[in-house]
């Protein structure tokens, strides 16, 4: 029985928002993605390993092109790697040393706080933080509208608290980082050191360049990095 040549396979970009678990915020994308396969998940309630078990049936089939915001780099890390063509972080941490000591602080506030509290509070600290990166109001508004259940933001934040984030995968990496970006509180030396070979890169706006500049975020992506990296090929098949 002879086989098929093995034909690549183009990977599908499957896009993971940050702690707010909320695809929407890649919306944006959609209109610029040039007809390639694209999708944008919610993601689970949970810390990362278990946001990333309960995401594996949603995923869809063949290799993936991982684009991460924030957290949703957190939960890629415990994706199956034999899956991940490649992973592109935007503003996720490279490791617990380099939190935020403003964001902790505001973060061990919150967490005491009864449910009603913790969300009202952090829904107006979405807006806030939102508006000041120039998204959309209308993405805005649709984003806020849908609070964080409290039990969902809890988990969330102390998984990022808690000082494990898990390994970077053995994959091709790149680092996304906007220009405006104040809560990346990292060098690309600390980076390295951190993750070790990644590829490094700029792209206008801030902490959601996907939201805020969808063009020159995915030129970089799909005429830069993807371009850069072998297809992975589809199994054999008999004829």
């Amino acid at each position: 029985m002879a086989q098929a040549t093995e034909q690549p396979v183009a990977p599908v970009v499957v896009c993971l928002p940050g702690i707010r678990g909320d695809a929407r915020i890649f919306e944006p994308l959609t209109a610029v993605t040039g007809g390639r396969s694209f999708v944008a998940l919610d993601l689970p309630p949970g810390a990362p390993a278990l946001a990333a078990a309960r995401l594996v049936p949603h995923l869809p089939s063949g290799p993936l092109h991982l684009v991460t915001g924030s957290f949703g780099g957190l939960v890629a890390r415990f994706l199956p790697q034999a899956r991940i063509a490649s992973l592109a972080c935007i503003g996720t941490l490279p490791s617990p040393d380099h939190l935020d000591p403003a964001m902790v602080r505001r973060a061990r506030l919150l967490l005491p706080l009864p449910d009603r509290a913790l969300e009202r509070l952090y829904a107006r600290h979405s807006r806030r933080s939102l508006q000041h990166e120039g998204l959309p109001d209308a993405l805005i508004h649709r984003l806020v509208s849908r609070p964080i259940p409290a039990a969902v933001l809890r988990a969330r934040l102390r998984s990022v608290l808690s000082g494990y984030h898990g390994q970077v995968p053995p994959v091709p990496v790149a680092w996304i980082h906007g220009v405006r970006d104040v809560q990346a509180h990292w060098s690309p030396s600390e980076l390295r050191q951190a993750v070790g070979n990644v590829h490094l890169m700029e792209v206008p706006g801030g902490h959601f360049p996907h939201a805020t500049h969808p063009t020159p975020l995915w030129s970089s992506l799909e005429r830069g990095w993807w371009s850069t990296i072998p297809s992975h090929p589809s199994p054999p098949k008999p004829v």
